[in-house]
């Protein structure tokens, strides 16, 4: 829309409109997948948790968003799992453009819990704050076509009222798919099952009513020196002193993924984009000048995880039982001096709601204070 006088362009605004329908469904074996627009997508991708050297949680540049986003979609991934952080809109609009998908956590404060616990007991004010900062998230981010699944709890933290957490979501934006827990403490609800396994891969027993997923695996690790936080004592799940070596343990992870897919596996998570502080296990190192993976590597046999070549043409690519997304190997190479760019502004409709934030808790005697900061932003 444009707001002229005379021939001058007085002011201007844009908005973009898109489409996707993302859903559970069953291949042709009948076993429970991730569906979008009604085909298997085998969904692939890291953890994002969004560091950056200089700023912390803020990035320096529109620009340097958008280079993390498409790195990614050149390695050959075409979905990422935003960790515990809730960005800025311009990364969920580069999501929007470039075509990938997003699994948005919801970060959390309070207590933890362990695989063997029940959900915690979070007194009014840490539940009350909790559902306050869940339902901003979501009214903030919802017009965003790439986020595909809410994720309220990550490896027990501040888990508690699981089972009326997701139901709330569920209702409140049947849109998308809601992950209960992403690592060890699902409750059987939700629409997937979703484990951690370090190295890994691995993948949870099929269920008839949900897909099943990997949310995190990998986290191979290499430091190189002059590019990360500190000189010494990094750390990452697993450690190599060399490009060569850690090349080939990522092949081994990518040919034991491979019949994980065909075995009901709907999605696999990498530790991670970047190195982050001390964790150096990241496609990038933590000042994005340097790519640690091969461009050129020996591929496993039938592909990384692929029967065939995917189509060069479709941002989300394609996959269908017995047909899987390739996930392609690229070389150690200087990305170049880092991306800085001034901020373009951008706008969109927002969609607004006059819903209900989830129902109230029963009362509890007050306990801890929730320790989270705010998550809405």
């Amino acid at each position: 829309m444009v707001l002229q006088r005379g021939d001058a362009v007085i002011d201007q605004v844009a908005s973009y409109f898109g489409m996707r329908k993302i859903s559970l469904g069953k291949d042709g074996a009948g076993t429970v997948r991730l569906m979008l627009n009604n085909r298997f997508v085998f969904q692939y991708g890291p953890l994002d948790q969004g560091w950056w050297p200089d700023g912390l949680y803020t990035a320096p540049t529109d620009e340097a968003l958008r280079y993390d986003l498409e790195t990614l979609k050149r390695i050959g991934c075409n979905m990422l799992r935003k960790h515990v952080k809730v960005e800025p809109d311009r990364l969920y609009y580069w999501c929007d453009k470039l075509g990938l998908l997003v699994w948005q956590d919801m970060p959390n404060g309070d207590r933890g819990i362990r695989a063997d616990q029940p959900d915690l007991k979070r007194s009014e004010e840490s539940a009350r704050q909790f559902e306050l900062e869940l339902k901003s998230v979501i009214d903030a981010l919802r017009s965003h076509p790439s986020i595909v699944m809410w994720v309220p709890f990550n490896e027990g933290w501040g888990q508690y009222d699981t089972q009326r957490i997701v139901a709330w979501i569920k209702g409140y934006d049947p849109s998308r798919l809601v992950n209960n827990a992403s690592g060890w403490t699902d409750r059987g609800v939700g629409d997937v099952l979703d484990i951690h396994r370090y190295p890994g891969p691995a993948r949870p027993a099929v269920e008839a009513d949900r897909a099943i997923v990997l949310g995190e695996f990998g986290g191979l690790g290499l430091p190189l020196a002059g590019h990360t936080w500190q000189a010494e004592k990094n750390w990452g799940y697993r450690s190599f002193d060399d490009r060569e070596a850690l090349a080939a343990a990522y092949i081994g992870l990518m040919r034991c993924l491979h019949p994980l897919v065909g075995e009901g596996l709907s999605a696999a998570v990498y530790t991670q984009t970047t190195d982050v502080e001390i964790e150096i296990n990241g496609y990038l190192t933590y000042d994005r000048a340097v790519e640690k993976l091969p461009r050129r590597s020996p591929r496993p046999t039938g592909g990384c995880i692929c029967r065939r070549r995917s189509s060069k043409r479709s941002p989300l690519r394609r996959s269908i039982p017995g047909r899987y997304i390739a996930i392609p190997l690229r070389s150690p190479a200087t990305a170049g001096n880092s991306p800085i760019s001034t901020i373009q502004a951008g706008s969109r409709d927002r969609v607004d709601s006059a819903r209900t934030a989830p129902p109230a808790p029963s009362s509890e005697p007050s306990g801890k204070r929730a320790r989270s900061g705010s998550a809405a932003r």
